[in-house]
Parts: structure tokens; C-alpha cells; sequence
């Protein structure tokens, strides 16, 4: 049996993953600081991390800017 390779999908979800880890580490944020702020579970932000296909409303979620706390505007 003849090995098929693999999707490009394969490479496209290890290029968002990698960008989406590349926003956490720029952002400075935690596994658990992302956790609460979207109100996941840890595991799922890791899954996306680690290459897991996320959803258009993850992508957009974490490539938004955090929103401004009353503290911080002053």
C-alpha cells in the first residue's frame, strides 16, 4: 500500500498554530490567563496550540486586541 502525502492542510494548521503561539508569547499571557480571559478549558487553548484545527471564532478571538480595563485608560 502506497503512503499518500499529506494534506495541505497539515502544513496550513501548523502555521496557525504556530501564529497563535506566537500571539501568546507576544502577549505575555499564561495556558491559565487565556483560560479565563475566554472562558476555555486549559487543554482546549493547548489543543490549539499544539496544531488541533481551531474554528474561524478562535482565530478572531485571539487575534483581537484584549479589551481595556477602566484602570488602564486613565
Amino acid at each position: 500500500m502506497a503512503l499518500e502525502p499529506p494534506s495541505p492542510l497539515v502544513g496550513a494548521s501548523a502555521a496557525l498554530a504556530e501564529f497563535l503561539r506566537e500571539l501568546r508569547e507576544k502577549s505575555g499571557k499564561t495556558y491559565d490567563d487565556l483560560a479565563k480571559e475566554l472562558n476555555w478549558s486549559r487543554s482546549s487553548i493547548g489543543n490549539h496550540l499544539s496544531g488541533t484545527v481551531p474554528t474561524m471564532d478562535v482565530v478572531l478571538n485571539w487575534s483581537r486586541p484584549p479589551p481595556q480595563s477602566a484602570s488602564s485608560r486613565r
